[in-house]
């Protein structure tokens, strides 16, 4: 196999299109290839779900759109001076600091008034608003991080499987202010469960291995 060449992993210089696509892109660790030669188009102002089996490369897909990962080859289009927002699987949170000052952080001082009502509608007690994150439980912080991904006014917005481990009784209410939040908004939500994908009203689409995106249907 040819190592790929360095300019055919370059980003669309362009301004932001009606659509921020991957063309054939894929990427390599050394001879392991983790994402091979991906096309995914993510249609401006609508949610896209992406589900699939375990290490297809879903996690990696989210990583190139975030620009955390160059690909080996392919190109991605429709990034460029796009904001982008995003709550990983692991929360990456700021362990000694608040759940409120979390979600300040990343927020214009103009929109920081809606931190308080973003975590009462994600369920959030009022009392642990104010105390540090690393005394909440992962539930607890699943709904911060989901706030602090959602209040800025990002141009794209990507949430890597965000309601894991978010209980039942919270569920619905968590997903109903998700769905407000990305509406109008280009996002792409990876899940493992269709009816969360059904929730947010998005179009589901299944990567499998080993290269296939293929359009399901809309949620």
């Amino acid at each position: 196999m040819t190592e790929p060449r360095d300019d055919m992993a370059l980003h669309d210089d362009m301004a932001l299109h009606d659509v921020i696509a991957l063309h054939d892109v894929t990427v390599r660790y050394g001879e392991n290839v983790v994402l091979d030669r991906v096309s995914l188009e993510l249609p401006t102002g609508t949610t896209t779900a992406l589900t699939g089996p375990n290490g297809v490369g879903k996690t990696t897909t989210v990583r190139v759109l975030l620009g955390l990962v160059r690909p080996s080859s392919g190109r991605v289009a429709g990034l460029h001076e796009c904001t982008r927002a995003a709550a990983f699987q692991e929360d990456r949170l700021c362990a000694h600091l608040s759940a409120a000052a979390n979600v300040r952080l990343v927020l214009p001082r103009a929109a920081e008034a809606g931190v308080e009502d973003g975590l009462r509608a994600v369920g959030l007690d009022e009392a642990a608003w104010h105390v540090p994150v690393r005394t909440l439980s992962g539930g607890q912080r699943r709904r911060v991080a989901l706030v602090r991904a959602l209040l800025p006014p990002a141009d794209l917005v990507v949430l890597d499987e965000p309601f894991v481990g978010i209980d039942a009784a919270s569920r619905d209410a968590v997903l109903a202010w998700t769905r407000d939040r990305l509406a109008g908004r280009t996002a792409l939500v990876v899940t493992h469960d269709p009816t969360e994908a059904a929730a947010l009203g998005a179009t589901l689409v299944r990567l499998d291995p080993p290269r296939t995106v293929s359009d399901q249907d809309d949620a």
